[in-house]
């Protein structure tokens, strides 16, 4: 029910993504360009100021008309909701597949989707149309499959850190824990990644972002109340405060 009503009511941040599509496909350059560029991309400000290849997720949906995909926001919710339901069930697997089944398993997988299903930040993620639920999944997965799967693993790693900047540091995990071949993965990933967001975006987009927008997402200030992180109009999942 709720998600219906974020659905019917609209997404946030999704013009954001929307802008910057239809942008590409105008041949326009995908950031805008300010006067004050600390002030146009300040923390909490409403302008696209992700990593180029966030857009990829978005691409498909739109062209230069501005007309999008008459399924698209349908789809979208539906996609918000099966990536919640994929991680919770993910993530019980990962606890109870140690353990011999019996009545207590089943009590915590029931106490578990009871919990997920009225689970707010999941909504307030949906309803800004954030990536937050996608990544959390993706490396819920990553670590799923590290020891099987390595290559996987560090595959998915470095495509959440080339969208997000921030997952770059669950690559802690494999290094502490030697895992090299997964850190080889995502070093290879990162590269390829980058190539292919160079072919798509071209030089100067990936330029602008590195030289003008990641300089001032990374010199953001530590709120010195934590609490402001969560506050609706100043918090922000800058690069900063997510480490907070």
């Amino acid at each position: 029910g709720k998600s219906a009503d974020i659905y019917r009511h609209g997404y946030f941040d999704l013009p954001l993504f929307v802008q910057a599509s239809i942008r590409y496909w105008r041949g326009e350059p995908v950031y805008q360009r300010s006067d004050d560029m600390a002030n146009q991309y300040k923390p909490g400000a409403i302008v696209y100021k992700f990593p180029p290849p966030y857009l990829f997720h978005f691409l498909p949906w739109f062209d230069a008309s501005g007309q999008e995909h008459p399924a698209f926001r349908a789809r979208l919710t539906i996609v918000y909701i099966a990536i919640h339901a994929a991680t919770v069930c993910l993530v019980c697997w990962l606890v109870l597949r140690c353990r011999a089944p019996d009545r207590r398993g089943a009590v915590f997988v029931l106490l578990a989707m009871a919990f997920a299903a009225l689970y707010m930040p999941f909504f307030v993620v949906q309803g800004g149309t954030s990536g937050e639920g996608y990544i959390i999944a993706v490396a819920v997965a990553a670590f799923a499959c590290m020891r099987r799967w390595p290559w996987l693993a560090g595959f998915l790693l470095a495509w959440l850190a080339s969208i997000k900047l921030y997952p770059a540091f669950l690559l802690l995990y494999p290094l502490l824990t030697r895992q090299w071949s997964v850190l080889l993965a995502a070093g290879v990933s990162a590269v390829c990644i980058g190539l292919l967001s160079l072919l798509v975006f071209g030089l100067a987009e990936n330029l602008f972002y590195l030289r003008n927008i990641l300089p001032i997402l990374l010199s953001e200030q530590v709120a010195e109340d934590w609490t402001g992180v969560f506050r609706h109009t100043t918090g922000n999942q800058g690069f900063t405060s997510v480490l907070v």
